[in-house]
């Protein structure tokens, strides 16, 4: 409040404005501890003069620029930090004479089918469509009467597959006001966003602080808590709900699912997509072994750059092959300054620059799996490790080295490997994923081993790619929300001791 009017708008901007790639050990616990205070600051100041102009604005310019994606990188426990943006992003809303809530009447009768929507900016070749898909493929629908909800039609194939697996798709208009009303205006009893809600600043996050059905879930495309008061459940695996504290990382109420809750539907890459990607063509000479990531620029945090050069310093003449540049996160990387701060660190261990390749964006998932063909040992992320990039190396036998993690974000890369009966491969802590990385890298005997496992694992079709076996256990989970009429019932507010502060 010290600075002048005039710059206190665009200061406040500022300080909301996402961070470039971290340079140093620490930054990204920093910008945490930072957006968390900034946010705490506002909360507090709303809540002690809710009908002052200044908060006012400043909690419009919030709700507008606040992204927590950086976040997602550290070690740190999100939910309070979610729990306050959502709140203040409520109290936005109340400012424009938004209703967020809804009164939904009772359903009719309890033997009808279940309406069921799902949510999704588009049904088109991305990652978080292959991980909806499976929510509503293989429904019974005897049970469940699926409504599909998008913004951008174009009846590509993957379209209109889903089309025939559903009893309707809507076209949303570009609106949140209009997306609104018509989702409410077919009585919906579930609704599941398929898009992650989490981050802020998107469409789907915007839509999910409205009441438009009589349960409201999301999964796990959300790699955290959501904190809004009209998410109510949240679809998690089983086996990664055991080894967390759900309660201190979750707002809304679990919905089990039977194994790890993780499922791809994936279609068959075009055939000749690898691009003639070869060693040869790579520059790497034959016999250099190689270690490979797809961990995505954003993951790619100095902390793992300095792991990742403990390893290389220890297996000598490895080569690191990087392909960081995935659309799914950004449709654009300054993808030199990325080069530059991994070579810097790698410099510090005596690795010279020509050990590190970082390729170009990638034109499809057919150059992706041809570069893994190429490689010897896969170097999952640390701590976000990943989900859909895994898939990847473990279609081609390249063993990875995963760490596990107490947060869903870093539990999702172990728990695929523990259902793929593989668990030697997951590691607890930094100095054991470093030692098993380079025991793989240097022992050719057991890297066979291992390649040869995984191979047989995945001929097998483990739960993670096997859709009907998903849409029986999300099914199961569904319906017994409404095993008891009485359960489905919308939470209305939760007290500031538990989860979710109001405004």
């Amino acid at each position: 409040m010290r600075i002048p009017e005039w710059l206190r708008y665009h200061y406040f901007e500022f300080l909301l404005s996402k961070p470039k790639l971290p340079h140093r050990l620490g930054e990204t616990r920093t910008c945490h501890e930072q957006l968390d205070r900034l946010t705490s600051s506002l909360y507090d100041a709303i809540i002690r003069q809710p009908h002052s102009p200044v908060w006012q604005k400043m909690a419009t310019i919030f709700a507008e620029k606040a992204n927590l994606q950086p976040l997602y990188f550290s070690w740190s426990n999100l939910k309070p930090i979610t729990v306050r943006r959502a709140a203040i992003v409520d109290y936005v809303t109340g400012l424009k004479g938004h209703d967020l809530e809804y009164t939904i009447p009772h359903r009719r009768h309890r033997n009808d089918r279940i309406r069921l929507g799902i949510y999704s900016w588009s049904l088109r070749l991305n990652t978080e469509t292959f991980a909806t898909l499976p929510i509503f493929a293989h429904l019974d629908s005897g049970a469940f009467d699926v409504h599909l909800y998008v913004h951008r039609s174009d009846a590509n194939p993957i379209e209109r597959r889903a089309r025939r697996m559903a009893g309707s798709l809507t076209v949303l208009p570009e609106t949140v006001k209009g997306s609104v009303a018509a989702i409410r205006a077919d009585d919906l009893d579930i609704l599941v966003f398929g898009n992650n809600v989490t981050a802020g600043g998107n469409f789907a996050s915007n839509l999910a602080n409205y009441r438009m059905a009589r349960m409201q879930c999301i999964h796990f495309c959300s790699p955290v808590t959501s904190g809004k008061r009209n998410i109510d459940c949240f679809l998690l695996g089983e086996s990664i709900a055991a080894r967390l504290d759900v309660a201190a990382h979750f707002t809304e109420r679990i919905l089990s699912i039977e194994g790890s809750g993780i499922c791809f539907d994936l279609p068959d890459p075009p055939a000749g997509d690898s691009r003639g990607v070869s060693r040869q063509s790579l520059g790497i000479p034959a016999g250099r072994l190689i270690f490979i990531s797809g961990a995505n620029y954003f993951k790619i945090i100095p902390e793992l750059r300095h792991t990742w050069a403990k390893i290389l310093s220890q297996v000598p003449d490895s080569v690191l092959l990087l392909y960081p540049f995935g659309p799914a996160w950004a449709p654009l990387y300054p993808q030199q300054r990325l080069r530059e701060e991994v070579n810097r660190v790698f410099e510090q261990y005596g690795i010279s620059a020509e050990r590190v390749i970082v390729v170009d964006t990638q034109q499809g998932r057919g150059e992706v799996l041809a570069l893994n063909r190429c490689a010897d040992v896969y170097l999952d992320a640390i701590p976000y490790n990943g989900a859909t990039s895994l898939l990847d190396p473990l279609q081609e036998g390249v063993p990875p080295v995963v760490l596990d993690g107490r947060e869903l974000r870093f539990a999702q890369g172990a728990a695929m490997l523990r259902e793929l009966g593989i668990p030697e491969l997951v590691t607890e802590k930094e100095d054991e994923y470093v030692e098993l990385a380079v025991r793989l890298g240097c022992d050719a005997s057991l890297r066979n081993a291992m390649r040869v496992r995984v191979l047989e694992r995945m001929r097998g079709t483990p739960d993670f790619l096997n859709p009907q076996l998903y849409g029986r256990r999300v099914s199961h989970a569904l319906l017994s929300l409404f095993a008891d009429s009485s359960a489905v019932q919308p939470r209305r507010s939760v007290s500031c001791t538990e989860s979710r502060p109001t405004l």
